[in-house]
């Protein structure tokens, strides 16, 4: 619907309305782009005690398996910062890192496929994440607070990519923690 005119409003009567649109989005990137997400904190009453109260000869394993469904032209990757360091106010700087209260693990996410000529994803594109942890890793999860960030990597495209209402990004996974409760 279109529509146009003029109209005289007299002084302190509200109007108020609303519009959408929907198009695509049309763009480049020529170098990298990085974000940075909120910092989260887990304090003790997000662990579980059976975590917390475990031996560290009870650990067994620590995996996350994610699957990503990538249905933007866009690519690169994410890193995720897990500390338990008070020095460390700035999680995110990497000129100070205290690897026996930190870890970082990095995932590379590809861009689905894009039509040369419009821009558009053909398809989506699905990444398999495997993330383990090590004894020493999963041992900060045993003395919150832990604070966690992300930063994700936005790699440059190559040529103009568009983006539509229809494109998203989609995460599931799955969390395994094998610790022995009780011999």
């Amino acid at each position: 619907m279109r529509a146009s005119g003029e109209v005289e409003i007299a002084s302190r009567v509200r109007v108020s309305g609303q519009y959408a649109f929907s198009t695509p989005l049309r763009f480049r990137i020529n170098g990298d782009a990085f974000i940075k997400g909120s910092v989260q904190q887990l304090n003790d009453e997000d662990i579980d005690s059976e975590i917390k109260d475990s031996k560290d000869e009870s650990f067994e394993e620590a995996a996350l398996s994610l699957r990503l469904i990538n249905h933007t032209p866009l690519g690169g990757s994410i890193r995720l910062i897990v500390s338990t360091d008070p020095a460390h106010t700035d999680i995110y700087d990497t000129t100070y890192f205290n690897p026996a209260l930190e870890f970082i693990k990095e995932v590379t996410v590809m861009p689905a496929p894009t039509d040369p000529v419009t821009g558009f994803v053909t398809e989506a594109l699905e990444n398999t994440i495997e993330l383990s942890l090590n004894r020493q890793e999963f041992r900060l999860f045993k003395n919150p607070p832990v604070r966690i960030g992300y930063e994700l990597h936005i790699s440059g495209t190559n040529g103009d990519v568009t983006i539509r209402a229809s494109d998203f990004v989609q995460i599931s996974g799955l969390a395994r923690v094998v610790v022995v409760v009780d011999n």
